[in-house]
């Protein structure tokens, strides 16, 4: 059939083919009521006549209108062409690569570049979840990277083809309404007895992030082209699932995962759904925890090649850190404001000027105060004075100098040293106003049983915080029906607590409507304390979800 220079649905002029796929194939077309670009997909000829494929086709048209979520791709218009029959999707041209091209030009990304791309992709799958929808075929090629003209950004996520996606609650039970892709497909995909859940997407995530982090494919069947699908099936359903790290050993990569990633990927590739996080926003939730543990653990680059990769990933501080200044930018990671001495020099110089005599005195003091100091730093760098905010996670941390009744407690950065990362959490130096001389390095680490995690703390209690997560879940689907909006018929709200074992908390939620906030008060108010746990910025999850009804 030719197509070029036909007009489908009276206002899409085909210029050519770009792709062909299962389902057909996407052209290059102009839309002629506005003189834009578009890109027109149309099915295949042979299938219009299966009225399963064809209700598939025009379903994909709904489904994105009801994912309210910018990284999905925009669909325009769409229709069924009176001339040549055909069904026809119009949506916005995209230019650009997707992570399957990425990762094959680039290999390993670096952690903070995936944390970016995760965002919009979670936030995408995440509002598709909220909807009830499930988009089964989460792979790097459904992923676009797409070029965008903004003061914000240059590139931004977009999904692809939810044109398989069904409603969770209406997913069929027959193997033909479970399509995905083998290599990304979960274990239930494969069984026309299970329940397809956003916890089938979930499953996806956790490899296309192994897959963008070592640049090859977790199944060791996949990264040889000669393997016969029977084998990828046999090794995704039934051999054991190794730790994500012990793979990239395997492939002679180390360093390349994040600290904590192995407990992450675990939550996303368990066989039984029931054990994966529960939808996409939990898993990113999770995700963005192991951010801090692995900013902690190393020295602050002074790049500006990092600085822009990680302004856009945002960082809670910890309840004891200094806020950020109001002229930060969000996300960024910010240091405490210095204070001026100038103020005080110019007062100086004014009464020096009035007393008149007493001003080459006055100036001979200032320059020996000023030696003074100058040479304090000096002599404590050659002595190799070690800092007080130490970036090695597993040592007891350093107490800060607690200051006597009536000194003043302003904090100041001034005498930070240069090129040392703060852990979260960790308090700068104080510094008085009366300059206190440099404490010295003590002669031997002190003991272990003197640090807070030894002894004096017990490990974290799982089934005991799992059980009050989920209690507080159940009363706030009680507590908050009285702000459920009067014309809905059910709210649904999913999340995760995150504990340090230094007592502070990181929450994700998602979900909107008029309980909203009161489902937030009550998910974020828990606290379970201190607890002892070798690794100072390990974090422990819990996913829940709230219905209110």
């Amino acid at each position: 059939m030719q197509l070029e220079g036909a007009v489908i649905g009276g206002d899409f002029r085909l210029e050519r083919e770009l792709a062909k796929g299962g389902m057909g194939g996407v052209w290059l077309a102009e839309q002629l009521s506005t003189g834009q670009k578009r890109a027109l997909k149309l099915m295949h000829p042979t299938l219009i006549a299966e009225p399963r494929m064809r209700e598939r086709f025009e379903q994909e048209a709904r489904i994105g209108g009801q994912i309210p979520s910018a990284y999905v791709v925009e669909v325009i218009a769409a229709g069924v062409d009176a001339n040549f029959g055909i069904p026809w999707l119009a949506m916005e041209l995209l230019h650009g690569e997707d992570l399957a091209q990425l990762s094959a030009r680039r290999g390993p990304l670096p952690f903070s570049e995936l944390l970016v791309l995760y965002r919009q992709l979670c936030h995408a799958l995440g509002a598709a979840h909220a909807a009830r929808i499930v988009h089964r075929d989460i792979k790097p090629e459904n992923v676009f990277l797409a070029e965008v003209h903004s003061a914000e950004a240059t590139q931004q996520v977009k999904v692809l083809d939810f044109g398989i996606a069904k409603l969770a609650a209406d997913a069929r039970d027959s193997a033909t309404g479970r399509l995905g892709t083998p290599l990304w497909m979960a274990p239930e995909q494969s069984d026309p007895r299970a329940h397809i859940t956003p916890a089938t997407d979930v499953w996806a995530l956790g490899l296309v992030a192994f897959r963008l982090l070592v640049g090859r494919y977790y199944w060791h069947t996949a990264n040889d082209p000669s393997a016969a699908l029977s084998a990828l099936l046999m090794e995704t359903l039934t051999q054991p699932i190794v730790p994500a790290s012990e793979r990239a050993h395997e492939y002679g990569l180390q360093g390349v995962l994040p600290p904590g990633f192995d407990a992450w990927f675990a939550h996303t590739v368990a066989r039984d759904p029931a054990q994966r996080y529960p939808d996409a926003h939990a898993a990113f939730a999770a995700l963005e925890l192991l951010a801090g543990s692995t900013l902690a653990s190393a020295v602050a680059p002074t790049s500006p090649s990092f600085s822009a990769s990680v302004s856009a990933v945002s960082f809670a501080p910890a309840p004891s850190a200094p806020a950020p200044s109001a002229a930060a930018p969000s996300g960024a990671l910010a240091s405490p404001p210095r204070t001026s001495k100038a103020p005080l020099f110019i007062a100086l110089g004014g009464g020096l000027l009035l007393l008149g005599g007493f001003l080459i005195v006055g100036l001979g003091a200032g320059a020996w105060l000023y030696s003074s100091e100058s040479g304090s730093d000096r002599t404590s760098a050659r002595a190799g004075t070690p800092p007080l905010i130490t970036t090695d996670t597993t040592a007891a941390p350093v107490a800060a100098p607690q200051p006597s009744p009536g000194e003043p407690t302003q904090k100041s950065a001034a005498n930070r040293p240069r090129g040392v990362a703060v852990a979260p959490g960790a308090l700068p130096a104080t510094t008085n106003e009366k300059r206190a001389e440099p404490t010295p390095a003590p002669s031997a680490p002190e003991p272990a049983a003197e640090t807070p995690a030894a002894g004096k703390l017990a490990p974290i209690d799982v089934a005991a915080v799992k059980k009050k997560v989920d209690a507080a879940a159940a009363s706030a689907s009680v507590a908050c029906a009285g702000s459920k909006a009067a014309d809905a018929g059910a709210e649904t709200y999913t999340g995760s607590c995150g504990f340090r074992p230094d007592g502070t908390a990181s929450r994700g939620m998602s979900g909107g409507g008029g309980a909203q906030k009161c489902v937030r008060d009550k998910m974020f108010s828990l606290a379970i304390g201190k607890y002892a746990h070798p690794e100072e910025w390990h974090v422990e999850v819990f996913p829940w979800t709230v219905t209110v009804k």
